[in-house]
């Protein structure tokens, strides 16, 4: 249980880092696309003195400072793109912009450009903003930061006024608190999402999806509905787990029950609960289609998997461990039982607790797998099965028609 925990950890923060890499690389785009427009913008006023800005030419160092910048951002989009990514980016990015828009800024005041043209504070603001994108607090604070240190100097660089200074501050830092909350948001989101995928481990599928959807379609009248129910329970696993620790106990269920229900879900089942070495598994909720089929298909998959499992045991000398399972169709009520405070899916009936004692009837039997009839008419297929005919079910007034496959 311990590794998945730590699986399911690692999860989370691989999904967060991408998709951090993945805005990260959109503002690498725009960075170049930016710095591409500054420098044609610079040559074109190099060249055509007046064209940008009236009787002021762009001084050649202009040009060189922005093209220089350009060439080192250029190829962060290509390096983004490889699948390339470190925690500590989204810390460094805001300072390799803030010396960007400094420099720049610098450049332009040195030459008397700066003057003229001032475009600190809008810059400044966008700078603090994209912070947003790097769904950390950190980086949030720090591009925030970064924005206000670099208008700070190109504002007393340039001599504005004391007013202008706290008015552009306080908006520059007011778009960072904005982009800090959408970055809290997208964060929230992210993790909700991580975290209905990480339910989907311990609930059926469905359920997760639909109480995502509609959270209160959970509390809603169940709904009786054909399917068909399997049950499996370990053979004689309290002798097995006498001999063992409860640490090696638990890892061998969760080895064996692992293996189990991932055959079912590829089944296209869903694993009800499971019940100390036992497991229920639905099959027909809410996907009905040949619900008898898949559910011997995964029967069937479960018991090679039993096999795969056994074989590694047998090279490692450990008992192997067996398996009975009771497959029967008909209605079911399915919903959700419980309170407020606690509520748990579940199916109910008699379809279920037949499924029960038809994996009772295996022990009787010496097989590994009983079916009734009544799943063998739905499927419309007894392969591997053989005919065994009426049994006697604890609890039922009549004997029920089965099959059996042999261990």
């Amino acid at each position: 249980m311990s590794d998945a925990l730590e699986e399911l950890r690692a999860a989370v923060q691989r999904t967060l880092l991408e998709v951090t890499r993945r805005n990260e690389l959109l503002l690498a785009y725009v960075r170049a696309v930016m710095l591409a427009l500054a420098v044609a913008t610079s040559l074109l006023a190099y060249w055509n003195p007046g064209h940008i800005v009236e009787d002021i030419p762009f001084a050649r160092s202009n040009v060189l400072v922005l093209l220089a910048w350009a060439v080192v951002a250029t190829p962060l989009p290509l390096v983004f793109r490889s699948g390339w990514f470190a925690w500590w980016v989204p810390l460094a990015m805001p300072i390799i912009d803030g010396l960007i828009i400094t420099t720049g800024g610098l450049e332009l005041v040195r030459t008397g450009v700066a003057v003229y043209i001032d475009y600190s504070p809008e810059v400044c603001t966008l700078l603090a903003v994209s912070g947003g994108l790097r769904l950390r607090r950190r980086a949030a604070v720090m591009t925030t930061s970064v924005a206000l240190a670099t208008y700070w100097v190109l504002a007393i660089m340039m001599r504005q006024a004391e007013l202008q200074i706290a008015f552009s501050s306080v908006v520059i830092f007011a778009g960072g608190m904005l982009g800090g909350w959408m970055s809290f948001i997208v964060r929230r989101a992210l993790e909700g999402e991580v975290g209905r995928t990480t339910l989907a481990r311990f609930l059926p599928r469905h359920v997760v999806e639909g109480a995502h959807q509609d959270p209160l379609r959970l509390l809603a009248r169940p709904q009786a509905v054909e399917a068909t129910v399997l049950v499996s329970d370990l053979r004689d696993f309290t002798t097995i787990a006498e001999g063992l620790p409860p640490a090696e106990v638990f890892d061998l269920l969760n080895e064996v029950h692992g293996r189990l229900a991932e055959a079912v879900r590829a089944s296209g089942g869903a694993v009800d609960k499971f019940m100390g070495d036992g497991m229920l598994a639905v099959f027909g909720v809410p996907e009905a289609d040949a619900h008898a089929a898949r559910a011997l298909r995964a029967a069937s998959a479960m018991l090679a998997a039993l096999d795969d499992l056994n074989a590694t045991r047998g090279a490692r000398g450990m008992p192997a461990v067996k398996l009975g399972i009771g497959v029967h169709s008909g209605m079911v009520v399915a919903g959700c039982i419980g309170s407020g405070v606690h509520l748990e899916f579940t199916v109910l009936g008699d379809t279920v607790n037949t499924a029960s004692r038809l994996e009772a009837v295996t022990k009787e039997l010496g097989v590994a797998l009983v079916v009734s009839e009544a799943t063998v008419q739905l499927a419309g297929q007894s392969e591997g099965l053989q005919p065994v005919g009426k049994v006697t079910i604890r609890g039922r007034s009549e004997g029920l028609v089965v099959y059996a496959r042999k261990n």
